[in-house]
C-alpha cells in the first residue's frame, strides 16, 4: 500500500482540527490516488521534502474510492518541531540551534558551535562596565556565568547588558558553566569544559 505525503499539519492531534487541514486540492489528489495514506506533516517540512518518519504528525487513510477516511491515526514517533512546539521565531543562529537541539531536530553539539560563533549579551552594571559577572545558583551554590542570545531574553533586573563574542566569553569562563537565557525558554546550562573542547582548547593540567 503506497503512502502519499501531502499536508503540512497543525500542533494538535485533535481529529476535528486535522480535518481543517484537508484542502480541496488534497481531496482531489486522494481521488487520483486511492488506497494510499494522506500524511499530515510537521510545519517544518514541505510535501516535496525528504521527510523522516518522525516528521509526520499522523495520517488519514484514503480508501479504494479515493475518499479520505475521517479517522486520524497519530504517529507515536512524531517529534514536534520548534514551530509546532510554539517556540518564538529565532532571531539568531544560536537560538535556531538551541531550538532544534531541544526538539531533536539537530544534535546537541550544534549548540556548542553556535555559542562560539555568536555574539552574546552579558550582565553589566553600567554601559562602561567590562567585568564579567558571575552569579551563584541558589540551589547548588555553584557560580554560573549568564548570557543571552538576543535582547528579548535579557532579564529586566539587569541594569545593562553588553555584547561579547562567544569565543571570547568561553575563554573567560574560568571553569564556570554558561547559563544561556536565564529564566527563559529555550535556555541551556553548558559546562565550560564542553565549550572549551568544542573550541579546541585542552583543559589545563595541574
Amino acid at each position: 500500500m503506497a503512502r502519499t505525503a501531502l499536508s503540512r499539519g497543525l500542533n494538535t492531534l485533535s481529529d476535528n482540527t486535522h480535518l481543517l487541514t484537508i484542502t480541496q486540492e488534497m481531496r482531489e489528489h486522494a481521488k487520483s490516488n486511492p488506497h494510499t495514506w494522506l500524511h499530515i506533516l510537521d510545519p517544518a517540512f514541505r510535501p516535496d521534502d525528504e521527510v523522516p518518519p518522525w516528521g509526520v504528525i499522523g495520517s488519514f487513510r484514503v480508501d479504494e474510492d479515493g475518499v479520505i477516511d475521517e479517522r486520524f491515526e497519530p504517529n507515536p514517533n512524531w517529534r514536534p518541531s520548534p514551530v509546532s512546539a510554539g517556540m518564538p521565531a529565532p532571531e539568531t543562529q544560536l537560538e535556531r540551534a538551541m531550538q532544534q537541539a531541544r526538539t531533536g531536530y539537530a544534535p546537541e553539539e550544534s549548540v556548542l558551535g553556535g555559542v562560539l560563533n555568536s555574539t552574546l549579551l552579558v550582565y553589566a552594571k553600567s554601559p562602561e562596565d567590562r567585568e564579567l559577572q558571575g552569579f551563584q545558583d541558589q540551589m547548588t551554590g555553584q557560580i554560573l556565568v549568564a548570557a543571552c542570545t538576543s535582547s528579548r531574553f535579557v532579564p529586566e533586573a539587569w541594569p545593562h547588558a553588553r555584547a561579547i563574542a562567544g569565543a571570547d566569553l568561553v575563554a573567560k569562563l574560568a571553569g564556570c558553566p554558561l547559563l544561556i537565557n536565564p529564566g527563559s525558554k529555550p535556555g541551556a546550562l553548558i559546562p565550560a569544559e564542553a565549550l572549551l573542547a568544542a573550541a579546541g582548547v585542552r583543559p589545563a593540567v595541574n
